[in-house]
Formats: structure tokens, sequence, C-alpha cells
């Protein structure tokens, strides 16, 4: 097969280069570049990365940032990000190469578009009751589940779990409560087997004794620094 000259070559090369960057710009990506790096600017050493991995992000990528002295905010996606600046979902997508139907497949969201243009925000399941510091930062959640059927007792179980994993995630060290109507033997088996779950309550056992009431309110005081 003939050699292919070589200027040809970087002509091929010269018109995908052009055809990426005309593309990233109508897409504004340059834009939006400015303000994440504002953003990371700011906020960045407040991230907290330990969660990584739960992430999608590799240990050799992550190696490659630290390596290369590049803040991980401006190649990593991370949750406070995605849950503060939605619309920054763009460009983390252009960073990964992704176009917006390859991202709707891998991840299965189907508002990628409304999304990134600021009409919705992730469908994220939020806990009952934030506990915020003095900083703003999510200190804590609690988590409320009234139903009393016992038949009803796993399907909330995971609407909890589901509900404290996107808290983990994005505050690894949040300390979790959850109250409950009534806690079923296997549900309690469960809570006993995980670290998810920092510490239960039943709602009864708060209103009826002082104890408990006390364990329950000095415990949310501790969390928020206020004894």
């Amino acid at each position: 097969m003939p050699k292919v000259p070589i200027e040809i070559t970087k002509e091929r090369y010269l018109f995908r280069s052009s055809f990426v960057f005309n593309g990233l710009r109508s897409s504004g990506y340059f834009k939006l570049f400015l303000q994440v790096q504002k953003y990371v600017k700011s906020e960045g050493q407040h991230l907290d990365w330990q969660s990584r991995k739960e992430w999608g992000i590799s240990e050799d990528a992550w190696r490659v940032a630290q390596e290369s002295k590049i803040p991980p905010a401006l190649l990593f996606l991370h949750p406070k990000v995605l849950a503060t600046c939605p619309v920054f979902l763009k460009y983390y997508r252009s960073v990964a190469l992704l176009p917006q139907k390859g991202l709707k497949t891998i991840s299965g969201v189907n508002s990628i578009e409304n999304i990134e243009n600021g009409r919705s925000r992730p469908n994220k399941l939020q806990s009952d009751l934030e506990l915020k510091d003095a900083r703003g930062e999510t200190v804590g959640a609690v988590e409320i589940k009234a139903g009393i059927d016992p038949a009803g007792a796993l399907e909330r179980h995971g609407a909890m779990t589901k509900s404290f994993e996107n808290v983990r995630a994005e505050y690894p060290n949040a300390f979790t409560i959850l109250v409950a109507a009534c806690i079923a033997d296997e549900v309690q088996r469960r809570l006993m087997a995980t670290t998810l779950v920092s510490m239960s309550f039943v709602v009864t056992t708060i209103t009826s004794s002082e104890s408990e009431k006390r364990k329950f309110v000095n415990k949310l005081r501790s969390i928020l620094k206020l004894c």
C-alpha cells in the first residue's frame, strides 16, 4: 500500500482539530471552562474526594491528575458540583468527549439537555431533613419513615438506603439518623450490618421516654456543634 504523504496526513488532522474546536466553541465549552475554573478556585479546596472510586474515577486517572498538578475538579465531576451547578454538566461531558446521546445511554438519564440548559436539576433523592453547619455544609441527614405496615418495611428501608447513599456520596462523613414508626426484625438486622445508618430511633420511644428524647435532641445538637 502506498505511503500517505506527511503533508496530507497533517491536513487531515488539522481538519479534525478545527472541526472539534468549532464544535466546542459553538457549544459554549470555553465560556463554561472559565466559569468552572472560577468555581474551582473558590470552592475546589472544600470538595471531598474520598469516595471517588464510587463515582467511577479510576486510581490511574486520579494519579495522572495528581502528578500533573491539575485541580481534580477541572477533570472529574464531583456530586456536589453537579448539585450546585448542574449546567456545568456540559463542560464535564465535553472533557470526557461524550455526546449527549452517549451520556444518556451510559447514565440512563434522559434529561441531559434540560440539565445542561438549567431547565431541570439532576434527579436525586433528598433526605427528609439535612443538618448543615455554620458554613452551610451538610454534616448530617435524617430520614423519617412513618409507615407501620410490615409488608412495606423492606420498601421503606430501600428508599432510606438510596437517600443515605446519595448523602454519603456527596458528604462521606455525614451522620445519618433513621427515625421510624416501627422497625421490623429483618430491617433491624440489616441496620446492624451496615455503616450507612449511624443511629436509629423509634418514634414512640422518643415521644414516651424522656431519656430517649434527650438522647435524640442531644445528638442533633452534637452534630450541629451546638453543645
